[in-house]
């Protein structure tokens, strides 16, 4: 009977082995499937902070794009400035400028017609030529306060003009 035992615990003890093989072995694939898996999400972690960088560097030049067309419309906004602030530093030169040369001309007239009725005064010419001129003198003079006016309207809307361009 004792080799009978003996086989019997030979055949348990293979048995416990073959058991304990398999279980080291399902032991192993199991551990290895851990491993898988933590590389797995290691990876998956990895490919996350690497999206979460490429937003956060997306949305950092977005705000720089967007900083910069703001900081270029300012800058426009002050050039504009600048710009009408130097047109409404020559508007009153412009102005008097375009006074004299609408004024030139009248101004020229009513000389030459002044000259005429001093010549035609010291002559002691006839008197109805004399009221004429006079009257020559007085449509001058109602022509350059009316170019006067106009000169005026002309300032405004050109103020205006600057202002709103």
């Amino acid at each position: 009977m004792n080799e009978r035992m003996i086989v019997v615990y030979e055949d348990k003890a293979h048995v416990t082995e073959e058991r304990l093989k398999e279980s080291d072995e399902r032991n192993k694939a199991e551990i290895q499937r851990g491993r898988e898996e933590a590389q797995q999400r290691e990876a998956l972690h990895q490919e996350d902070i690497q999206q979460r960088e490429a937003r956060h560097q997306e949305d950092v030049r977005y705000y720089r794009e967007n900083a910069q067309r703001s900081e270029d419309r300012h800058q426009e906004k002050i050039r504009r400035m600048e710009t009408q602030a130097q047109a409404n530093q020559k508007l009153p030169d412009m102005a008097l400028q375009f006074k004299s040369e609408q004024l030139e001309p009248v101004k020229e007239e009513l000389r030459k017609t002044k000259e005429k009725n001093a010549n035609l005064m010291a002559k002691d010419g006839d008197p109805m030529h004399k009221r004429q001129l006079e009257s020559e003198i007085q449509e001058m003079a109602a022509c350059i306060k009316d170019l006067n006016k106009q000169v005026g309207m002309l300032q405004k809307s050109l103020a205006n003009s600057v202002e709103t361009g």
